[in-house]
């Protein structure tokens, strides 16, 4: 008689958590070919239960075996990750914990590759409480929906929200306060973002100071890497320099729209 393995097994009750948890609002579609390392496609539809037009990807990692602690550990290899991080699509990575029925997500995008090997074929990432995926996260993945579309179609309104992030420990505190105090001085007061009259939060370009890299990350596009820590090339720099960082990062995502420039920062 034939038997079912283990991993079968484990897959469909992935599977079944994903589509116990995945809003009403979501129309989750099983990708049964022609899409590789891809499982699923979700529509979004609004209150009065017509399409918005807004699709991801979602690509499911089920587990039996993790264990029952707020912190997990995603492996992943970077060349399925460069795969997902150049599709036309956003794709959200879902990890199932079959054995305590919990979910983590998380957006390709947001997984760093960087800094690897240039011979590293996989890397572990870590998934926490912030990550896991319910009813409550519902709201804040529709938004990064719209903001990937946005940023796609060049639809993205000024001005753009400018978010500084520490990767860096104290050692980078002063440095990412030099960077703010910078920032503060170059841009004019924050404002809201707007989008077609609707506030989007997830549209924004972040300076990410990291250890060994400088990088400024755009919500649909390829970052710009400075290959060094803000502490080593800060030092002498002027407002302009960052502000020609910031350009150049939209440019190099592929926003070239009358080479605008993002005016104001959320700092």
């Amino acid at each position: 008689m034939p038997t079912r393995p283990e991993s079968h097994e484990i897959n469909s009750a992935g599977d079944a958590l994903l589509r116990v948890t995945t809003p009403p609002q979501w129309a989750l579609r099983a990708q049964h070919e022609n899409d590789y390392g891809i499982d699923y496609e979700v529509e979004i539809f609004g209150p009065d239960r017509e399409s918005r037009a807004e699709l991801f990807k979602v690509q499911l990692k089920s587990s039996g075996n993790l264990e029952e602690a707020e912190t997990v550990r995603l492996n992943l290899e970077l060349a399925e990750l460069d795969y997902w991080n150049q599709l036309p699509l956003p794709v959200l990575i879902v990890l199932a914990d079959v054995r305590f029925r919990r979910l983590w997500a998380a957006w390709s995008t947001d997984l760093d590759p960087h800094p690897r090997r240039q011979d590293q074929v996989t890397k572990t990432f870590r998934l926490g409480p912030s990550d896991r995926f319910g009813a409550e996260r519902v709201d804040s993945l529709e938004k990064r929906v719209v903001a990937w579309r946005a940023w796609r179609n060049r639809d993205v309104a000024f001005p753009l929200g400018v978010v500084i992030k520490n990767e860096m420990g104290l050692n980078g505190d002063a440095a990412v306060a030099d960077v703010r105090a910078c920032l503060r001085r170059a841009l004019t007061p924050p404002t809201p973002l707007t989008l077609r009259n609707r506030s989007v939060s997830g549209i924004e370009l972040r300076v990410v100071c990291g250890m060994e890299e400088t990088r400024f990350a755009t919500p649909g596009g390829r970052d710009l890497v400075i290959d060094a820590p803000i502490t080593d090339w800060w030092t002498g720099a002027t407002p302009g320099d960052l502000l020609a960082c910031l350009g150049l990062a939209l440019f190099t995502s592929g926003w070239t729209r009358e080479g605008r420039f993002p005016h104001r920062a959320h700092l």
